[in-house]
């Protein structure tokens, strides 16, 4: 069975990138069905552009030194549907993406350290990062153009020049390297559609930012040099152009009596956050051009139902019932 799954869950995601990309299957579990049981392994064996399927399990402390599109299983998977038919998912304790992994894509994992970014052009989508105690879920120094899209991160996220963060969770404050003699400015930083529990760091206020709209911020210190649009602010201010003020959270959001922590982050009706945003956009995580995914299921076909029969005959075979999601 492990084998007929195994096959089906990537034959239409071989099909898909067959003529642009090695893809490669990993399993740290004992006796499982994949092309490489750790993901050092893995990384050491791929091409530059390669893809790493990444099933289920505890990958432990990891590094990353070339360019690699990494898919895991997503987060949440209990409590939303249609995500996984195997609710195990892809853990790292800490991930350092180094230079040299510029390009590199980071989809699909739990982190439950930190993740460190010393490269450029990296896209970080649809993770859940949990940083131990108060550190920092994100820490991005010497380098630059990070998108930050659609993410449940836990705690602060440090910034640098290009960044971009969209359609995000963040539960922590926002920094940068920037510190108050102009050394190593941020600028053209773009924060749109996230939600923000955290004040900014001091060093944010010296964070260059291009945009900052259509965000539910918890408060408003340290927002205010960045020109702030069509925001929502829990507490009282006046800054900015067409922000709200005052709201509490609960008048926004459903709540969280649900099934799973990112649900509850979904606009309630009659909120004020519908059609709030800029250009008539939702205010949030779920608004704007790129809403964000549930569990962060990546963009790739995932099968979250398999039913197998228990007893097969040589007539009539195993009968095996499969349901697929496509995810483009």
């Amino acid at each position: 069975m492990k084998k007929t799954f195994l096959i089906f869950s990537f034959i239409s995601l071989c099909w898909t990138y067959a003529y642009t990309q090695n893809i490669h299957t990993v399993n740290p579990t004992p006796g499982s069905v994949a092309d490489f049981p750790s993901f050092s392994e893995a990384v050491e064996a791929a091409s530059s552009g390669d893809i790493l399927l990444l099933h289920g399990g505890n990958y432990g402390v990891q590094e990353l030194n070339k360019t690699i599109v990494i898919y895991g299983t997503g987060y949440f998977l209990s409590g939303n549907k249609k995500t996984q038919s195997k609710k195990v998912t892809t853990r790292f304790e800490k991930l350092t993406i180094n230079a040299g992994a510029e390009n590199s894509i980071i989809s699909g994992i739990e982190i439950y350290e930190n993740l460190q970014v010393f490269a450029s052009n990296i896209l970080i989508k649809g993770n859940r990062i949990l940083p131990d105690g108060h550190g920092t879920a994100i820490n991005m120094s010497g380098c630059s153009s990070i998108n930050v899209i659609g993410n449940y991160v836990g705690n602060s996220i440090h910034l640098v020049s290009g960044t971009i963060l969209k359609n995000n969770f963040i539960g922590g404050g926002l920094g940068g390297d920037a510190d108050s003699n102009g050394t190593n400015p941020v600028d053209n930083v773009l924060i749109e559609n996230n939600i923000i529990i955290g004040a900014p760091t001091s060093h944010f206020n010296t964070v260059s930012i291009a945009s900052f709209a259509n965000n539910y911020v918890s408060t408003v210190s340290g927002a205010g040099n960045s020109s702030p649009t069509n925001n929502i602010f829990a507490e009282n201010g006046d800054i900015g152009t067409s922000n709200q003020f005052n709201v509490p959270i609960e008048s926004v959001f459903i709540g969280s009596n649900q099934t799973s922590s990112d649900t509850q982050w979904q606009l309630k009706e009659g909120s004020p956050a519908i059609e709030a945003g800029v250009g008539g956009t939702d205010v949030g995580m779920f608004g704007g051009d790129s809403p964000y995914e549930l569990s962060g299921i990546p963009s790739i076909p995932n099968i979250y139902e398999l039913k197998v029969g228990e007893v097969g005959t040589s007539k009539g075979g195993l009968e095996v019932q499969i349901k697929v999601k496509a995810n483009n």
